[in-house]
């Protein structure tokens, strides 16, 4: 591209002016692409781990990794299908769904389809708060060695 311009003497000259084109951010490889997707699902894995002291036992884990593994699974193959937002946010949703019914209410699904009974099954045992005892006491427990490295670090004993 050329651009002219009249200087104050009322000369005219022209100069070559660059054009930048607006671009992307720049795209990854495959190899590095595969290992960044495996990255952040080893740190959603390893963040469900270090929930576990919050608990007395640890047998929620395997079926949370197995739901923070298919998640992740989805989004690659979302990410790389390369739906449009509008369609693969509620795809993605709907497999979260159906994942977490699969794991966690096997016996209320029929032909591993969720149905009316899943959503009342899903209800009564999600959404009942009575019994968060043993989350009140991880909570406790962990809070309490929270202030025992607290207080050790500066020579004070527990609170």
């Amino acid at each position: 591209m050329t651009a002219t311009a009249v200087g104050s003497t009322g000369a005219a000259t022209t100069a070559n002016v660059a054009t930048v084109e607006p671009t992307g951010p720049p795209r990854m490889d495959g190899r590095a692409l595969v290992l960044a997707e495996v990255a952040l699902c080893a740190v959603t894995v390893t963040l469900a781990v270090t929930m576990a002291r919050l608990f007395d036992t640890s047998g929620f884990l395997p079926k949370l990794i197995a739901v923070a593994v298919a998640g992740h699974l989805a989004a690659v193959l979302v990410r790389r299908s390369r739906l449009r937002l509008w369609l693969a946010v509620p795809l993605l949703v709907a497999l979260g769904l159906l994942v977490i019914a699969w794991l966690y209410l096997p016996g209320s699904t029929t032909f591993g389809i969720p149905t009316g009974h899943t959503l009342d099954v899903a209800r009564s045992r999600f959404l009942d708060l009575s019994n968060l005892s043993g989350l009140q006491e991880g909570v406790e427990r962990t809070a309490h060695h929270f202030l025992d490295g607290i207080t050790k670090d500066f020579g004070h004993p527990a609170v």
